[in-house]
């Protein structure tokens, strides 16, 4: 497949302050203007594993307590790691002196190794749901409210 049919343009419009924001986002990581822009939308869209981690679990459960204390914990830090993000992009931006700079960035640093810690969590919690539950991670659960998931069936000897 040619790499340019992996693609969709699109023509997109937004505020000129959110723009600049974008652009100095972008330049802090040393990204294109469009890469900062599909990361940022990557990021928003939930993995559908953990919608197959919780289609298996009962609802009392320590995996999905945890699963579920994991999953809020990275999302707190990843509000946390933007408004660091933003700070940093709007004194960019803007060319304003931020106060503490050396803290925030030690902050985002601190901030950054936690979502890595919490998303490892994650994982690890939705291997061990579908290993307990039995299902397989390319099996897809009943969309029917109440029913079973759906097992793989297993090969014959």
């Amino acid at each position: 497949m040619d790499e340019e049919d992996r693609y969709t343009r699109i023509t997109l419009r937004i505020p000129k302050d959110l723009h600049q924001v974008l652009v100095a986002a972008a330049e802090r990581t040393s990204k294109s203007l469009n890469a900062e822009i599909v990361g940022r939308l990557q990021e928003s869209i939930p993995d559908d594993s953990e919608a197959r981690a919780f289609a298996v679990l009962p609802e009392r459960s320590s995996i999905r307590d945890d699963l579920v204390d994991s999953i809020r914990q990275l999302s707190a830090l990843r509000s946390e790691k933007a408004v660091y993000e933003l700070r940093l992009d709007m004194a960019a931006a803007t060319g304003q002196p931020v106060s503490g700079l050396k803290e925030l960035y030690a902050q985002l640093r601190l901030v950054k190794h936690e979502i890595e810690r919490c998303e490892r969590h994650i994982e690890e919690f939705k291997a061990e749901a579908i290993e307990a539950y039995g299902l397989a991670p390319d099996a897809k659960a009943v969309d029917e409210p109440g029913s079973k998931p759906m097992r793989p069936k297993k090969p014959k000897s």
